[in-house]
């Protein structure tokens, strides 16, 4: 094997992903020839190692592995084997945002290096601005336990990042598909870290992120390639989270990111905070969720975006893919493909507390199977743009919108009939052609200062058109006070004006005989 003769910190990310192919039986032997050159390198494990394991409380070796770097940090390298964790290891930081101790812990694979933590116990603990690094072994956790938890140091509110300038890789993080409660990684306080390749299943929930301090938003986070599988009811995959009266969690990125849920009531994405928080400007990237009953829930929080590829709610009735709550505002939802075979709701918005800054729903297509209904909830700023369906299902009005509804030159085609329908949100001009006298319905989704035309063509004779005038109707003034009877052939234009306030679509032009 050739002579390694440095390792500095610019080539540290091609060292951890290449140190376990290259140490093996040899790794007192690279110790030797100062492979890191001056930082130091210790060995855990069963033979020719620095600190010896019997797979009996085997934390014990680990933490003193650790407490052995300087405070310039080091690498420590987990041989392959089977290692047993009676209580969590910690690795912390120092207490300056001038840290220079970085830690690495690289076993010898996901599948080589495995680490049994014991019921109700975390397996790592980060905290007080560590630098770590975590590659090539994998995790089983138990119960209420979390494979790697992080918190920032409370006795020194100063400090307010767990860890930073981190990374975690090739790892394997699994709850056993038993009795699992806890989280695959439950995060306090995480800030400009990546996660990369990262296998979390047979657990109660997946990854946590969430703020601690009012003062500081942690976050700026990239997550690629990362796949939960979740066992148990009522879990969630992906949950950023800004606690009340807290900072922001905030510009985290999911590239390529996977769910799955075997349970009732499990959620793939939920953020959510309290107060002036919020969990905001985070961004989704080709993920993936199946089998969940909330595919994403912004409960809390502005400026998040979620460009998902396919989707898939749980096979039952009554399931929900995108809902947002009444301080969610100004997210954006696409869906390249959203399945179902079951009556779901495919957009619950609550956004009543900033309708200025409405939440936008777009470019979603929806393959819906025979036998299912899905259904819109929405208030009177939801935008809903491009939304296309396929497939034997029934769709309700209000969530197909094909064209786009903020074109105004588009002109939706009324259904003839006693009271014909109008959905105001499908677009701003209305054409009936009418076989008879008819009332125009009470128009559902309407948007406050929408302005419509609805165009009357008289077909077979003189028709006369009424407007329903109840709850939600249409109201006239002194200018215009009822419309007359149009002319065999002809058509009629009236407009009308939408005010929130008084619940009536107003009456302002009314022009005849074309």
């Amino acid at each position: 094997m050739p002579k390694i003769s440095a390792l500095t910190e610019a080539t540290s990310a091609a060292y951890n992903d290449s140190l376990a192919l290259v140490v093996g039986a040899n790794s007192r032997k690279i110790t030797k020839q100062n492979l890191l050159k001056g930082r130091p390198f210790v060995i855990v494990g069963t033979s020719d190692a620095d600190y010896i394991t019997d797979g009996t409380a085997d934390e014990v070796q680990v933490q003193a592995a650790i407490d052995s770097l300087s405070s310039t940090g080091g690498t420590v390298y987990l041989q392959k084997g089977t290692y047993a964790f009676a209580a969590p290891v910690v690795i912390s930081g120092n207490l300056t945002l001038d840290n220079t101790k970085s830690i690495t812990i690289i076993g010898d694979g996901q599948e080589s290096t495995v680490i049994n933590v014991a019921t109700n116990v975390d397996g790592f603990t980060l905290k007080i601005n560590a630098m770590v690094h975590m590659s090539n072994f994998r995790i089983n956790v138990d119960d209420t336990g979390d494979g790697i938890a992080s918190n920032a140091d409370a006795t020194n509110p100063t400090y307010m990042r767990s860890f930073w300038h981190s990374s975690f890789k090739n790892l394997h993080i699994s709850g056993g598909y038993s009795t699992h409660t806890g989280w695959g990684m439950n995060l306090g306080s995480p800030f400009r870290s990546v996660f990369e390749n990262l296998e979390i299943d047979g657990v109660g929930n997946g990854i946590k992120m969430f703020s601690e301090y009012a003062a500081f938003n942690p976050g700026d986070c990239v997550f690629s390639r990362i796949f939960i599988d979740l066992y148990g009811n009522n879990g969630v995959a992906y949950h950023i989270n800004s606690v009340a009266a807290k900072g922001s969690m905030n510009q985290i990125i999911f590239q390529m990111c996977e769910a799955i849920a075997s349970g009732t009531g499990c959620t793939g994405i939920l953020l959510n905070g309290s107060g002036s928080g919020g969990s905001n400007h985070n961004r989704f990237y080709g993920t993936n969720l199946e089998q969940f009953d909330t595919l994403v829930n912004v409960d809390d929080g502005e400026g998040n975006e979620f460009f998902l590829n396919y989707i898939e709610c749980r096979g039952v009735n009554g399931n929900t893919v995108f809902k947002t709550g009444t301080s969610a505002w100004n997210n954006i939802f696409t869906s390249k493909y959203v399945y179902t075979a079951n009556t779901v709701t495919l957009i619950n918005d609550g956004n009543t507390a900033t309708p200025t800054n409405p939440n936008i729903f777009r470019d979603i297509k929806v393959l819906a199977d025979t036998g299912c209904t899905v259904n819109i909830t929405r208030v009177n700023s939801t935008v809903t743009e491009n939304i296309v369906t396929e497939g034997g299902g029934t769709v309700s009005s209000g969530v197909k919108k094909f064209p786009n509804v903020i074109s105004p030159n588009v002109v939706i085609t009324l259904t003839d009939g006693a009271t014909p329908a109008l959905d105001a949100s499908l677009g701003n001009h209305f054409k009936l052609t009418a076989a008879g006298d008819r009332t125009i319905a009470v128009p559902t989704n309407p948007t406050d200062g929408q302005q419509i035309v609805i165009e009357h063509v008289a077909s077979g004779g003189a028709r006369t058109l009424s407007l329903n005038t109840g709850t939600g109707g249409f109201a006239f003034g002194t200018t215009i006070t009822a419309l007359t009877s149009t002319t065999s052939g002809a058509t009629d234009y009236i407009t009308a004006v939408y005010s929130s306030s008084a619940n009536k679509w107003r009456v302002i032009q009314y022009v005849k005989g074309y």
